[in-house]
């Protein structure tokens, strides 16, 4: 297989992206959507027009402050409680998304960082249960991430994460290019709304042609 090709982060380069309103019409699953990266994701997600799933453990972060704050900005919110690392539960989120919203077109595989290392289960549990709905959506992409490490999480080996990251991305980038489904990741820096950005920026239009791209925040 070949190795991930890493491109430099950068800024979201579009008008659209620089001005807001870059995701207008998308619906947006989030998992890890509670705390950090995945919250700031769902908030950006919601600023830039798309209405927000997300996912969160019973007891991690306050999910309904979260609803508001994406309905705040105008946009529809769903909040489902559950472990991504459960097949059965990936099943019943999808189906309670496409149920609400019609479909998904963007699916962020937030790899929460609960446990050393992250489970990277759910990234295939849930793109295989969503692909056939994500494979219906113009510009329908996904895109995989990881929370920056604990400073209490000793253990945890992040150069390993961010090439099982890569890999992992490429691979699904390569196999989905047949079904038009972009696949790009993200390894943010310690800077949740930074990491949305490039989130948001992956998601849009304005990435239209990148899929199998790993952007690294904190290759500088």
């Amino acid at each position: 297989m070949d190795p991930p090709r890493r491109a430099c982060a950068r800024e979201p380069s579009s008008p659209a992206a620089r001005r807001g309103r870059a995701l207008v019409g998308k619906v947006a699953l989030i998992t890890g959507g509670d705390t950090g990266i995945g919250r700031a994701a769902a908030i950006r997600f919601a600023r830039e027009g798309a209405d927000v799933v997300f996912t969160h453990l019973a007891g991690h972060g306050d999910a309904q402050a979260l609803v508001r704050a994406v309905e705040r900005e105008g946009r529809a919110c769903l909040a489902v409680c559950g472990d991504v690392d459960d097949p059965g539960f990936c099943e019943a989120l999808v189906a309670g998304a496409v149920a609400r919203f019609g479909g998904v077109d963007v699916l962020v595989n937030n790899l929460v960082a609960r446990r050393a290392p992250p489970s990277f289960f759910s990234l295939f549990f849930l793109t295989r249960r969503l692909l056939p709905y994500l494979r219906d959506r113009p510009g329908a992409s996904i895109v995989n991430t990881a929370s920056p490490r604990s400073p209490d999480d000793p253990v945890r080996d992040d150069e390993a994460i961010r090439a099982a990251i890569g890999t992992c991305t490429r691979s699904l980038a390569n196999n989905l290019t047949r079904v038009k489904v972009r696949v790009n990741a993200v390894v943010p820096d310690d800077d949740p709304e930074l990491g949305a950005g490039d989130l948001v920026f992956l998601a849009s239009d304005a990435a239209a042609g990148m899929s199998g791209e790993l952007l690294d925040r904190r290759a500088r």
